[in-house]
């Protein structure tokens, strides 16, 4: 079993040897001349984990070395995870629930915990992609209490429960949000303390979730200092390396902006949201860019700055096959929303019929009710509002399609 298990993890004998242990002994136990006992084990399955930097997936327990039958379970659970992250990575991932009940009853039959903290994340994953949010949360937090059995695993938990903060915010569970960043505060400094990034990071979390709670001066006060933590106020050079490589400064920049914009800032945010828009590389920040855009649309067209906007929506069209490659579904979907709000405020009603026709098609290819249900008032109030009532019969057959 110790060849075996040293072979499948693609490591020769002498890189399994540690400091105690020789690779004559190691040649000697996988020639069935001396045996393997305890205390040799619990050195080897070490020496194995740390060259293999502590993957769960490939994890070792002194078990496996003793209960073939074990191993062999473990093997076949690592291909089902491995095979269904390549799903996940070419977006086909499908879940038979009777193959998962019973690879979790395998799981939990062996007390796989390093294959269930790793399985429960991708789990996680796509029901993120999904936006079945509730599912998300169950499997985060499945993830979490395994992963937590794994001293070496700190910065893989701690991700993990920047996650659960984030999902229960999208949940509108702001005050759980906020309890669980104060308990990531005191357990983290009492373990191995936080370094100024981790410390920014869960600053910005209770930043966003006060914003979500529209308590926008506590947001705008807790994001100022970490802006000062994060020395990006000093000379244009240094703000422009921050912005393009350090995604807490360019976060904490699209927060405050808005911020000013809730509270009706609108110049505040729209100097922040022009900075932005210089200083970031659309290829390297799709989803960013999208994000500027669509508040800067939003912006202009309640300041009613026509000449503004029109050079927005130029950009737009020009740049929009970038925009759009690597875009978040949820982002655009905005994107097109606000793009049809933009055109019909500049009187191009073709440009925000197409507009809106591309926002209907995105929210019924993400199956989202809400989403939907805001297209739908904005295109009946458009209608309405501009003698557009023929509009709607075109738009009939897709929403049929999707109540359908």
């Amino acid at each position: 079993m110790l060849k075996t298990i040293r072979k499948n993890c693609g490591l020769r004998q002498e890189e399994i040897t540690g400091d105690y242990i020789t690779r004559n002994l190691i040649s000697l136990i996988e020639n069935n001349r001396t045996p393997l006992n305890s205390d040799v084990a619990s050195l080897v399955a070490e020496n194995i984990n740390k060259s293999l930097n502590y993957s769960l997936i490939h994890w070792v327990d002194t078990e496996d070395f003793y209960r073939p039958e074990r191993y062999k379970v473990k093997e076949e659970v690592k291909d089902f995870i491995n095979r269904k992250e390549q799903e996940l990575l070419e977006g086909n991932l499908t879940l038979d629930e009777q193959e998962l009940k019973s690879v979790e009853n395998t799981l939990r039959k062996y007390r796989l915990t390093d294959k269930k903290a790793v399985l429960y994340e991708l789990l996680s994953d796509f029901y993120n992609s999904s936006k079945q949010l509730n599912n998300e949360y169950m499997y985060l937090i499945r993830s979490k209490e395994n992963y937590s059995f794994y001293p070496h695993h700190k910065d893989k938990l701690f991700a993990i429960k920047q996650r659960i903060i984030d999902n229960l915010i999208n949940r509108d569970i702001e005050d759980s949000a906020l309890k669980l960043i104060e308990i990531m505060y005191d357990t983290f400094e009492s373990i191995n303390g936080l370094n100024q990034r981790e410390r920014n990071l869960l600053q910005y979390k209770k930043a966003w979730a006060l914003y979500h709670q529209a308590d926008y001066s506590s947001s705008i006060a807790l994001i100022n200092s970490i802006l000062c933590n994060d020395s990006c106020t000093a000379d244009d050079n240094e703000l422009k390396a921050n912005i393009e490589n350090d995604f807490i400064t360019t976060d904490c920049l699209l927060l405050l902006a808005k911020c000013y914009s809730a509270t009706d800032a609108l110049k505040k945010a729209k100097n922040i949201y022009y900075e932005l828009w210089e200083k970031l590389s659309i290829e390297n920040n799709t989803n960013k860019m999208l994000d500027i855009i669509i508040n800067l649309i939003n912006i202009e067209v309640r300041c009613n700055n026509k000449t503004n906007l029109f050079k927005l929506l130029n950009y737009s069209v020009t740049n929009e096959s970038i925009l759009k490659k690597q875009a978040q579904t949820k982002t655009l979907f905005k994107y097109y929303l606000e793009l049809s709000q933009g055109w019909e405020s500049i009187e191009d009603l073709d440009q925000a019929k197409d507009y809106y026709l591309a926002a209907i098609q995105v929210a019924i290819s993400n199956n989202d009710q809400e989403e939907l249900l805001e297209v739908s008032k904005k295109i009946f109030n458009f209608c309405e509002k501009r003698n557009q009532n023929y509009f709607l019969a075109k738009i009939s057959p897709h929403l049929q399609e999707w109540i359908s």
